[in-house]
């Protein structure tokens, strides 16, 4: 079974669709703000990793954490409801989640580099409509492995 799973199983919640309920409404968006989110949920996910790997549970309450904090959704921009965290920060937050559970951590990444991909490379419509939906708490990715050279769109 795979991580995908996760973002079709879990819808998300009223919660994280509101803007009002969000943290960039709320002013917490910062670096400060983001990494004490993650560095709270590394913890938090720590706690029962090594239960969900050796059973082969699916993260999916820990995800909702994740979006929740938004974390999934750190490079969308501020244009369209994200917190368009620093690369810094964002490497950051993989780092701590990684720590607390890195099943977790490389579900999410294929997110973020999708909405790296987004930004460059999409027209502009599909680009506001996807990164909107991920900045309201879409999870449009799931865990993949790399295939082709060592460079963006080498597929060989």
């Amino acid at each position: 079974m795979t991580v995908g799973v996760v973002s079709k199983a879990v819808p998300f919640s009223a919660n994280t669709a509101s803007p009002a309920a969000s943290p960039a409404s709320r002013g917490e968006d910062g670096d400060g703000a983001i990494l004490a989110r993650a560095e709270a949920i590394a913890r938090e996910l720590a706690a029962g990793a090594l239960k969900r790997d050796q059973e082969r549970i699916l993260p999916v309450p820990e995800m909702e954490l994740v979006k929740e904090a938004r974390l999934h959704a750190l490079r969308v921009p501020r244009a369209f409801g994200g917190p368009e965290a620093s690369w810094l920060t964002t490497a950051r937050v993989f780092l701590l989640l990684a720590e607390g559970d890195p099943n977790v951590a490389q579900a999410i990444q294929s997110q973020g580099v999708f909405i790296e991909i987004l930004r460059a490379d999409a027209p502009a419509d599909l680009r506001a409509r996807v990164l909107r939906t991920i900045a309201e708490g879409a999870l449009v990715t799931n865990a993949v492995a790399e295939r082709g050279g060592p460079f963006y769109g080498d597929a060989r």
